[in-house]
């Protein structure tokens, strides 16, 4: 069934709005099927077909026509020349047509001249032109000839009632009968030309509004659904949804809905999945430190009657966790993280904000009240939360302990990562003077961090431009008096601006500052190479051989293949 017009669906009861958005799109598509490159590939392949068909069955008709207007002339030769036979000169053996009809023949008809032969094809008489047909037998009474210009045609009339026992060849003017034949193709392919002309428009016109106008809307659709595929612009469509492409037009704007539809909702769920991954931990669901840095940043305002509000910073580590996750796999860990997250949210109230903010840290910022006026008191809280009852995780009981440091807002920062950074300063300082304590944030945490920050540059400084030294103490045989070994001892003088030029730093300054940044290994490999090159040159110098202690850092032994680099060595 073939699709109504958009015009016929407008009496159907459609607003004046709706009338309007299908008179536009009708004009819109009108202009456009003129433009439409399928319009006109099927317009003239139509008009071409057409054309064809019409030039063949022009073709077989040329010489029906020909052989019609060619007949008209034997007709009218015939009707000139039987009448004037005279029936009795055939047994007077004279001519049968007088010259004065003879002359009248050739002055008023077609005729240009004929012959006369009896029954027995014997000649009677020639008159005007000689024709070129010549009747010997039978068969060639059935000849016709026409000149290779076309102005003369012969044929031959046989015995008939007006001029028995006699055949006639006339030779007749057919000069015109081209011209006919040629007004008559001319005629025929005008008429063509205006019959395919009609056909093609009204089979324009038939495609234009049960097809093209359809498929030049569904395209309109599709172009706006890849231009805008969220929220697409697609009016209800003028074509009836009950044939092939109305249903069709149909089901690709539910389509295009649908996929609308679908690409909000992955965009929704993207954007939570993101956000999830972007502010939250993964593991135990908490926000993570940069959601924890921007709810900071949020709460810590002022607050209605103008007064800075304030807050409480603590962050978390749980004590030797590492060593669960090593003796117990990282299941066992993992779970415990969750029951410690799950224990914070349960026990503190709702304005406090809990994030998971590293491998087994933890940062809380809870707001300062009469309840809980001081910081050290949450602390205290939290840390009663955590160490209150074990953790049971695959009926294995862990008690769990962990280290805390506190800072306060506005006291020990005004901005969020300050605050969070003197809170972590705090905590470090809990877990190095012994864990499962409590440290608030103090000026002298910071300043002693950042002298262990210098005292580290410094050291790795020292080390590159070779401002370390190796001093060695002796080994004594008490019986001989002999030096039999050494301790090689590593001092660092560092110079400065004082009377002496600088100083010498203690190794147990310097030492722990090397093992907590790593610098020890390349500092013990360095001091292992001086032992080594010195007691080779006091064997070369002094021809004595001496055993060299070495103090090893711990480090040492995690770090590098001490074996090896003692042997390479």
């Amino acid at each position: 069934m073939l699709s109504k017009p958009a015009s016929f669906k407008m009496t159907l009861g459609h607003s004046d709005s709706k009338t309007t958005q299908d008179d536009t799109f009708t004009l819109t598509s009108s202009t456009q099927i003129w433009k439409s490159k399928i319009s006109w590939r099927i317009t003239l392949a139509v008009f071409l077909t057409f054309m064809a068909v019409q030039a063949g069955i022009l073709n077989v008709t040329i010489s029906d026509v020909e052989r019609e207007k060619l007949y008209g002339i034997e007709q009218i030769a015939q009707a000139a020349i039987a009448p004037a036979i005279d029936i009795s000169a055939y047994i007077e053996r004279k001519n049968p047509i007088s010259d004065t009809q003879v002359r009248n023949i050739l002055a008023k008809t077609p005729v240009k001249g004929f012959t006369i032969v009896d029954s027995s094809l014997n000649y009677i008489q020639s008159s005007g032109d000689l024709t070129i047909l010549t009747l010997l037998t039978q068969e060639s009474l059935f000849q016709t000839h026409r000149s290779a210009d076309g102005d003369a045609y012969e044929f031959v009339f046989p015995d008939n009632p007006l001029a028995p026992s006699y055949y006639i060849v006339a030779r007749v003017d057919s000069s015109n009968v081209q011209g006919q034949v040629t007004d008559y193709v001319i005629q025929s392919i005008l008429i063509m030309l205006c019959l395919s002309g009609f056909v093609t428009a009204v089979l324009m016109i038939a495609l234009s509004r049960w097809l093209l106008e359809p498929i030049l809307f569904m395209r309109k659709n599709l172009m706006e659904a890849s231009e805008n595929p969220e929220n697409p612009d697609i009016p209800t469509s003028p074509f009836n949804p009950n044939d092939e492409i109305g249903s069709t037009i149909q089901i690709t704007q539910q389509l295009i809905q649908q996929n609308a539809d679908n690409l909000r909702h992955l965009r929704a769920s993207a954007e939570d999945e993101i956000h999830k991954l972007a502010y939250y931990d993964t593991l135990t669901a908490l926000p993570n430190r940069t959601f924890f840095l921007q709810a900071m940043s949020d709460k810590m305002g002022t607050s209605a009657n103008g007064q800075t509000k304030r807050f409480t910073v603590v962050t978390l580590d749980l004590d030797h966790f590492k060593d669960i996750n090593d003796s117990m796999g990282h299941n066992v860990g993992d779970a415990i993280l969750r029951g410690v997250g799950k224990r914070l949210r349960a026990a503190l109230p709702e304005s406090a904000t809990v994030s998971r903010s590293g491998e087994d840290e933890f940062a809380i910022l809870m707001p300062l009240s009469t309840d809980l006026n001081k910081s050290r008191d949450v602390a205290e809280r939290i840390r009663n939360v955590i160490r209150g009852e074990p953790f049971k995780v695959f009926n294995e009981e862990f008690q769990i302990r962990c280290s805390i440091g506190v800072s306060t807002f506005p006291d020990d920062g005004r901005e969020p990562a300050l605050v969070l950074k003197n809170a972590d300063i705090a905590l470090n300082r809990a877990k190095e003077e012994g864990r499962d304590t409590i440290k608030e944030y103090s000026e002298d945490f910071d300043r002693a961090v950042q002298e262990r920050f210098q005292m580290l540059r410094d050291l790795r400084d020292a080390l590159e431009n070779d401002k370390l030294s190796v001093h060695y103490q002796p080994q004594l045989d008490l019986k001989t008096g002999k030096i039999i070994g050494a301790e090689a001892l590593l001092r660092w003088w560092k110079e400065d601006n004082s009377k002496e030029g600088g100083k010498f730093v203690s190794p147990a300054e310097f030492i722990p500052v090397a093992e907590q940044s790593g610098l020890i290994v390349p500092i013990g490999e360095w001091v292992m190479e001086k032992a080594c090159r010195t007691a080779h040159e006091w064997k070369k110098k002094h021809g004595i051989e001496i055993r060299i202690a070495v103090n090893v850092s711990p480090m040492q032994f995690t770090q590098s293949d001490l074996v090896t680099y003692t042997k390479d060595v």
